[in-house]
């Protein structure tokens, strides 16, 4: 199975580092990975991150370099992991290798109170939101809950019908974006490494460039990803990674062109 090296993407013209040995262990892949969904680890974890790297200088303030650094080894270690990180430099860590699949996204519904519940529209009835207080039925609409999905995907009834990974999205590779800890955005060094890192997998494993096979963590799994608590209601919205501070459809038509 083909599998990207640091040379490969050294020759592209991306920063990178290869912290693929050692950390986490992960299993081989059965079958070359279908895709890439991005993630972002959260404004929580860039902070963590951060600190960890002011420590390190002895309570200086660390250059972005070294809070990259800092993150990305964070993820070495972690159980879920994506297979790469991009920093806010620009940069782009190798945290595994192609030929593994990390546990970056799970399976849809395994944890869910009902058996296949992506297997029809009942999906919509329910939500796991970022609070972590697991599934449970929204009471509400579930077209305006979903509403960011079904723009995404006009027609289609569940995201088993969309992606070719069906319910099993760690099929793909992830790719999380570090954001900013204070404001939570990426910069147009991590949008340029994204698209030329896309381009990158895609022509190593044949998928091809669109929005069924490179999407977000949100769209991949709306109810684990896409819904927040406010106030006690359950509100839909597209949060890995924001979609306020990251165009997804236009930065996947740029990696396509």
């Amino acid at each position: 199975m083909n599998a990207l090296t640091i040379d490969d993407l050294v020759k592209a013209g991306l920063p990178t580092f290869d912290l693929a040995v050692g950390g986490t262990s992960n299993r081989p892949r059965a079958t070359p990975p279908k895709g890439v969904i991005v993630h972002t680890p959260g404004t929580p974890f860039a902070q963590r991150a951060w600190m960890s790297a002011q420590t390190a200088k002895g309570g200086q303030k660390p250059i972005p370099a070294e809070f990259d650094v800092a993150a990305a080894r964070r993820f070495d270690a972690a159980q879920f992991q994506p297979g790469y990180l991009i920093g806010q430099t620009g940069a782009v860590f190798i945290l595994e290798s192609d030929a593994k699949r990390t546990m970056h996204s799970g399976k849809l519904g395994a944890d869910s109170p009902v058996a296949n519940v992506y297997a029809s529209g009942a999906w919509r009835d329910w939500a796991s939101p970022s609070d972590g207080s697991g599934w449970h039925r929204h009471g509400r609409p579930g077209h305006v809950v979903y509403d960011y999905w079904d723009v995404a995907w006009p027609g289609a009834a569940t995201p088993l019908d969309v992606y070719p990974w069906r319910d099993l999205p760690n099929d793909c590779i992830g790719i999380d974006l570090l954001p900013e800890p204070n404001t939570g955005e990426y910069n147009a060094a991590q949008r340029s490494a994204f698209v030329r890192l896309v381009r990158l997998l895609a022509a190593a494993h044949g998928f091809p460039i669109d929005l069924r096979h490179v999407t977000t963590h949100t769209l991949a799994s709306p109810v684990e990803r896409g819904t927040v608590k406010r106030a006690g209601k359950i509100i839909g919205r597209h949060w890995d990674p924001d979609s306020r501070v990251w165009a997804h459809a236009e930065v996947v038509a740029e990696a396509a062109r």
